[in-house]
Formats: structure tokens, sequence, C-alpha cells
């Protein structure tokens, strides 16, 4: 009797555990080795290490993950800038998962590949687990590449990689890279710094900021922006002795040539003045408040103002009557072109841009576009300002650089607040979309 209740005990467990297994397995996909993603670290080598190829001749290069622990991976990013005058890429070969649709560079992108310099590749593994890779001594092959070599000069490039892990509790994780290599043509040469420039276009016609954007105020409770009708409204609440300035800052930093419009519909203040609407390309590491190139219209004043602001104070301005009211539209416009930056400004009357002013010998540093809304002394006013019809266009050489992940913001300035993103959801292509940098 008792061997007979040991038995059907022992059965009883073994069911349950079956049961827990495959429930486990159905509703969360939790079957096979995970990865720990946090003490594992990850080797980028390439296979040849180097070449050597005569002009117009074709050579291969492997681009190989080589882990120090078995790990599930689940996705990855490579971007690598090339010596477009010496080399050029010639075919795509993903070994280890697939292209991610709308975001990777493929054979059928060789031509904008070849233009802008830039090669830049999303990789997924389409299914739930990842795919294991597993210890070896000369690695793992994720890409290979074909390139011709173009002329016999040396030249040097290094890929941009991160690695995406699933952990052992199913989550998606960046490894730890060690390092990765350059890679030498011909003896090796000067390494291509890539250009970024995320190109989009907004015409405000959502019920909120799309993902290009973030949002932020020195004062939060007594602002807010509204999406509707096609236009987006960025209001102040005046608050006596309390300026107040309100941004909307593209979330992607911009490097490289490229061209920003967006149309100032109107700007309405409280009072005759006390009130602006900049539109400014602003260094990311100045925070904010940093040297800033900027065009501006204030409340109850028919110029446009344009300058370049400095946070040791003193703003380089000069101004430009439009002979037009602050509830006039006028289009906007700032240009880089290698070391300058023109301003424009288009009244919409069949006479096109007018040139502002030009500002030479401008280094080329990571940037982002604002577009701000100030209440400001002695009375800071309510101030609403209404813009539309954003465009960024990146000019020939710029990189497309993937969109931030949800979250992530650039240095703010002092006091402003941040909006509260909603985590990463969906599918590995989503993940990727907005997790990759």
């Amino acid at each position: 009797m008792k061997k007979e209740t040991l038995r059907i005990i022992v059965i009883f467990l073994i069911t349950i555990g079956a049961v827990y297994w495959a429930l486990n397995f159905v509703f969360f996909n939790k079957l096979g080795p995970r990865s720990k993603a946090g003490g594992e670290t990850v080797d980028v080598i390439y296979d040849p290490a180097s070449s050597a190829p005569t002009a117009n001749a074709d050579f291969n290069v492997s681009l190989r993950i080589k882990p120090s622990v078995d790990v599930t991976l689940r996705g990855y990013y490579i971007k690598i800038p090339f010596n477009k005058t010496h080399l050029k890429v010639k075919n795509i070969e993903y070994k280890v998962g697939v292209a991610s649709a709308d975001l990777s560079n493929t054979n059928s992108d060789l031509t904008t590949i070849n233009q802008n310099g830039v090669l830049e590749l999303y990789g997924e593994i389409q299914n739930n687990i990842g795919q294991i890779v597993s210890v070896s001594a000369t690695g793992t092959d994720l890409v290979n590449l074909t390139f011709s070599a173009l002329s016999t000069t040396g030249n040097s490039f290094q890929a941009e990689v991160k690695f995406y892990l699933v952990d052992s509790n199913g989550l998606i994780t960046e490894a730890n890279i060690t390092s990765v290599p350059k890679y030498d043509v011909n003896g090796g040469g000067t390494l291509v710094t890539a250009v970024s420039c995320t190109p989009f276009t907004d015409n405000f016609s959502v019920g909120g900021l799309g993902l290009n954007w973030l949002a932020a105020s020195t004062f939060a409770s007594s602002s807010a922006i509204t999406v509707a009708s096609g236009e987006a409204n960025l209001k102040i609440t005046g608050v006596q002795g309390q300026a107040n300035s309100l941004h909307i800052i593209s979330k992607n930093s911009i490097t490289g040539d490229f061209v920003a419009e967006v149309l100032f519909k109107s700007l309405n203040a409280a009072t005759a003045s006390g009130g602006s609407l900049h539109f400014d390309l602003t260094p990311v590491s100045s925070g904010g408040n940093g040297t800033r190139f900027m065009v501006v219209r204030q409340s109850g004043n028919p110029t446009l103002g344009v300058g370049t602001n400095n946070s040791g104070g003193g703003d380089n301005y000069s101004t430009e009557n439009l002979g037009i009211g602050s509830n006039t539209p006028v289009k906007i416009k700032i240009e880089r072109v290698g070391a300058k930056i023109n301003t424009y400004y288009n009244l919409q009357t069949g006479q096109g841009y007018k040139l502002i002013k030009t500002y030479d010998n401008v280094p080329d540093v990571e940037s982002q576009l604002y577009i701000t809304v100030n209440s400001f002394g002695p009375d800071n006013p309510s101030v609403t300002g209404v813009i539309d019809d954003f465009n960024l266009t990146c000019s020939s050489g710029a990189a497309i650089s993937p969109t931030l992940p949800p979250g992530t913001s650039p240095t703010l300035p002092p006091g402003t607040i941040s909006p509260t993103v909603p985590p990463v959801t969906g599918n590995v292509k989503i993940n990727l979309k907005l997790k990759l940098q």
C-alpha cells in the first residue's frame, strides 16, 4: 500500500512538472538556454584581418561574433563608414538572422550606400527565443561583405557594433563588447567618421508629438503642447515674475550637411512684447545653453532676428524687417553646407527663400534642432506659438541614423522636464528600430 501511494505521488509530481513546462513554453516562450547577458563579453573579429587588393579587384570580409560564453542572440546593429573614394560595397550576405525590414541596408540599397559611404546593417532573429551563438576559437560569421577596391591607396574602416542578447529572464540586454578592431585595406589609412542625419517630415496631423520629437519645459505645470488640425500649438500660461521656455527637440542628433524648415504660423502674447518663437540649432554638448544658431520671431515686432547665442553671454544678432505682424505665417530655413550655416525666410508670396545671414567656419559638432516658445519679463505673459510643416532633409554624404530608443533624452537645458515615454514593446523589428542607436 505504501509503495502504491509513493508511486501515485511520484506520478502526480511528474505530471505537474510536465504541465508546468508545457504552459511555460506555450505562453511564455521560455524553452531553451538563455544567456546571462551580464558577465559575458563579446569580441568582434574580421576574417581575413586585412586585405591588399589591386585596383578594381573585389575582396571579401566576414564580420564575426566571438563570445566568451554561449549567448542567445536576438539582434545586432553594424555601422561601417568607409572611404567611398577608394572602396565600393558590391554584396551583402547575412549569415545569422535576416535583414530587419525597412531598417537594414541590403543589396537593393547599394547605390545609396556607396553614395553616402556608410553601411548600416540591422540583423534580427525572427523568433521569440533567439539563436544560440556558441563559444568558438574563430568566432561565428554574422555578415559577409564584398567590396571592390577603386584604387590601391591605403584606407581603413572600423565598425560600430551592438549586440542584443536574451538573458535568463527573457529580457533583451546589450552585450559588453570588449573592442572592435579597425580593418586595413592596402596597408591602412585614416579612419572615416560617419556623419549622422535622420530625415523626417511632420505636418502635425496626429494627436500628439511623433516619435521624432522630445518635449521639455522649464516649468511644465504652466505649459502645454497640443497637436491638432495639422498644426502644433506650444502654449505657455504666464506666471508673473517667472520666465518660461517650452521646447520641442529633435530626438536624433545631426552632423553633416542638412536643410531644416518649419512654418511659423503665428505668435500671440498677452502683452505686446514678452513672447518669442525660436528655431535653433544647438550643440548637444552644450546642454541647450552653449553656442547655438537661431532664428527668432518676437511678439509685437515686424522683424526677424538671427544670431548666435553663447552661454558666456552676448548675442550676435542681426535683424530683417519683414514688414508683417507676428501673426502672419513665415517659413524659416536653417541649412548647413560644409563649414557654413545659412539662415533664410520665405513669406510664401512666390518669391521663394531669402538669405538672412551666413555664418562661416562653423565646427561640425553633434547638434539638435529646437523649436521654442519663450515668455520673458517684465510681464512674463501667456504666449502661444503655432507651427506647421516641419521638414528635415539630409544632403549627399549624410548617413541615415536609426531612431533613438524611447526614454533616451539628449542633454536638456537646466530645469527641463522630459515627458514620460512608454517602454519598448512589440516584436523584435520594432525593438531594433527603437533600441538601437
